[in-house]
């Protein structure tokens, strides 16, 4: 039989750690695809729009320091991809929420409470590493798919989410270590490895 033939790796538009890459996600259609360049960026609070693509070269050749900001991704996009790449140094600017900061967040605001609010849904998450970041590595919405993720040295969790903001949830060849250290007490408390709370009825568009 022959040889499947393989799928081929999508070509998209070349950006560096010189571009503007919050803007320019604002300006480009849905499913748009980005090609990160090596490099160490600064991008922070980027909205992707639904089907986007941000892939990098390699999870250890393409860094984003969040310089103490709050995330690098986050919004109520479906389907977005965000592959091989590092997040470190994200922190929680307002002191405030800290539970659920992460430099890649399922929500827009924080602790949603009123059923049918949008969320953002089916991101896939794959071949990316999160660490030294003041909260959570990843913070997922409904339906995200973590592959081979590694969150390591997070002031309160590796993975978290609320689960009636979180439903659907699968991670595959994940991996998380020495997270919680900052959970002592307040909005630091209770981390750990993995964090899901407020089990329940999922909330939000089309949950």
């Amino acid at each position: 039989a022959p040889a499947p033939t393989p799928t081929p790796t999508p070509v998209g538009e070349r950006v560096t750690p010189a571009t503007d890459l919050a803007a320019l996600t604002q300006s480009r259609p849905e499913g748009h695809i980005f090609q990160l360049a090596d490099g160490t960026y600064r991008f922070h609070d980027l909205e992707p729009k639904n089907n986007m693509q941000f892939l990098g070269t390699e999870t250890d050749r393409v860094i984003v320091n969040g310089e103490g900001r709050e995330n690098a991704f986050h919004g109520l996009a479906r389907g977005v991809v965000i592959k091989r790449m590092t997040f470190e140094g994200f922190d929680d600017l307002a002191n405030t929420k800290a539970q659920q900061q992460g430099p890649i967040r399922g929500t827009r605001a924080l602790w949603h409470t009123t059923p049918g609010t949008p969320q953002a849904k089916g991101w896939l998450i794959e071949d990316v590493e999160a660490r030294n970041n003041v909260a959570n590595g990843v913070f997922l919405g409904h339906d995200f798919v973590l592959r081979n993720v590694l969150c390591h040295h997070n002031g309160v969790a590796g993975f978290g989410g609320s689960m009636g903001y979180a439903a659907g949830a699968l991670l595959e060849d994940c991996e998380t270590h020495h997270n919680g250290i900052d959970a002592v007490q307040g909005v630091f408390a209770n981390g750990g490895g993995l964090k899901f709370t407020s089990a329940g009825t999922a909330v939000g568009e089309d949950a």
